[in-house]
């Protein structure tokens, strides 16, 4: 259906300014950061309701594009 076409899957990144990144073992949302020249750690917590104490390996965070 026409609907289908215009609704984007969940995982899809269509129309977004971000991305979504799966938190590995030791990242921290100021590694994930400054492993992205542009990307600022305040970018990041505004995209993101996770505390950073409380980041995971495993959880799917969004992460800002330039």
């Amino acid at each position: 259906s026409p609907e289908a076409l215009s609704t984007p899957a969940p995982d899809s990144n269509i129309g977004t300014d971000w991305v979504w990144y799966t938190v590995q073992s030791g990242d921290s949302y100021w590694s994930i950061a400054s492993a992205r020249p542009g990307i600022g750690l305040a970018d990041i917590l505004h995209l993101n309701d996770i505390a950073p104490e409380s980041l995971r390996p495993g959880m799917r965070i969004r992460i800002p594009v330039r």
